[in-house]
């Protein structure tokens, strides 16, 4: 699958990748990544002091250790912080089954 219009990767030597989300033009941002209980977790707070929302995509995060990566997750969704998956996402930006890519990424799900 192509990468989306619009879309960008980041590479980066913070462990927050916050500084990337002011040049963004959308208030939601869709924050997947290595090490949960740090980058993942400093991102997400970082984004949240710029005002802006965001989504952490649970089945695209991981750590070492399991125990830290369900950690960090506890601990965000008990600070409010969305948390969602890759199926659910990717359906949320189609909008509906009209979409044009809607049976590429239906068959990638399943």
């Amino acid at each position: 699958m192509q990468k989306a219009a619009g879309s960008k990767a980041i590479a980066k030597t913070k462990f927050s990748a916050a500084d990337e989300g002011r040049t963004l033009e959308r208030k939601r941002v869709l924050v997947a990544g290595c090490e949960t209980h740090v980058c993942v977790r400093q991102t997400v707070y970082d984004l949240r002091l710029k005002e802006l929302t965001p989504v952490v995509v649970a089945d695209a995060v991981g750590s070492r250790e399991a125990r830290d990566r369900d950690v960090a997750l506890a601990e965000m969704r008990a600070d409010g912080v969305v948390v969602s998956t890759v199926e659910a996402v990717l359906f949320e930006i189609m909008e509906s089954s009209e979409h044009p890519r809607f049976k590429e990424v239906q068959s990638l799900i399943k």
